[in-house]
């Protein structure tokens, strides 16, 4: 059994993808790759679902590890992913970038917590005459001209988000079944703070009702090395802490 916004591998490649939906069939999912966004198509009998926080915590490994190390200050101490994926973002937004992370493509849609915006485009220069001589030196390459994450990495983060809070604030009550600690209204306005906090746009509640069903459902299930439940992160005093 898989669910939308599990992290997960598929086949014998290690490769953190993420599940983006299932075919009508059902027999079928669509993955979405870390290191290239590429959406593709897979069996799900070949997809190995990654334990929540183990895929949490891949995934935070992934951004530290492209990451510049003169950013990393901004991690204050801190290895969660909200603060790794601020890290990140930010490294984006003050222009700083460092060889093999690739071009950056720009997008329209803003980011809660983001005050910087991104870079104008530069009006293209008229091409000059193929000239007889062509000098010998090469231009130095540029870096990429965009402020902003991927699309993707974008989905990655703000998922992992989800599935950082939801794992962390469940419990196992009297009769065995797993809900969710506090109130379902108190862990979405939760997520959207933590969302905000790492830079990314928060996601929906009717997105957040469903992975809650998902991931519950998932851990129900009695998957192995998925039904240990951690110790809640204490839902109110995170909320009571973070809000104005």
């Amino acid at each position: 059994m898989t669910y939308v916004g599990a992290f997960v591998t598929h086949g014998d490649n290690p490769e953190l993808c993420l599940i983006t939906g299932k075919e009508s069939a059902g027999t079928r999912v669509r993955i979405l790759k870390w290191s290239n966004g590429v959406v593709r198509t897979a069996k799900e009998k070949d997809v190995s679902v990654i334990p929540a926080l183990q895929g949490v915590e891949q995934l935070r490994a992934l951004i530290v590890a492209d990451t510049p190390k003169g950013n990393h200050d901004v991690l204050d101490g801190k290895e969660d992913l909200v603060a790794a994926a601020y890290a990140y973002i930010s490294c984006h937004e003050l222009g700083i970038h460092t060889a093999g992370m690739g071009c950056r493509s720009s997008r329209s849609t803003g980011r809660l917590g983001s005050t910087i915006a991104p870079p104008k485009p530069k009006r293209p220069q008229q091409t000059q005459p193929l000239q007889q001589a062509q000098p010998t030196k090469q231009p130095h390459p540029q870096p990429p001209s965009s402020s902003q994450i991927l699309p993707h990495e974008e989905d990655f983060i703000r998922e992992g988000v989800i599935t950082e809070m939801v794992a962390s604030n469940l419990i196992s009550n009297e009769t065995g079944q797993i809900e969710v600690l506090g109130t379902k209204v108190d862990l979405c306005r939760l997520i959207q703070i933590y969302c905000a906090t790492a830079g990314v746009s928060a996601p929906t509640k009717s997105l957040v009702l469903r992975r809650i069903r998902e991931i519950t459902s998932f851990l129900s299930q009695g998957n192995p090395d998925q039904t240990a439940i951690p110790t809640p992160r204490g839902l109110m005093f995170d909320i009571e802490g973070m809000e104005p």
